[in-house]
């Protein structure tokens, strides 16, 4: 997802006809024209690849929260002492 989330997103600006910007520094030029069919397939798949990413992660955070105030085991305090 970490892929295809941005090549559907610079699909998604490129079929209608606008560059793709790039932390506000530069900007990639429109590699392909405009074009409605491409964009009829990638603008559905780039929103869903988007909310199930966002679903994961809230679901990891949530699992992330029962863990320690449910099971009350150390698997968040293990997470957050790693590098120590």
């Amino acid at each position: 997802m970490l892929i295809a989330i941005p090549i559907t997103g610079c699909l998604f600006s490129w079929s209608v006809g606008k560059p793709v910007p790039v932390l506000y520094l530069f900007e990639i030029p429109a590699l392909v024209d405009k074009n409605p069919e491409l964009l009829a397939i990638v603008k559905p798949v780039h929103t869903y690849l988007s909310w199930f990413a966002g679903a994961m992660v809230v679901g990891h955070m949530l699992a992330a929260l029962k863990h320690h105030f449910i099971d009350k085991d150390d698997v968040l305090r293990s997470m957050t002492q790693q590098g120590k």
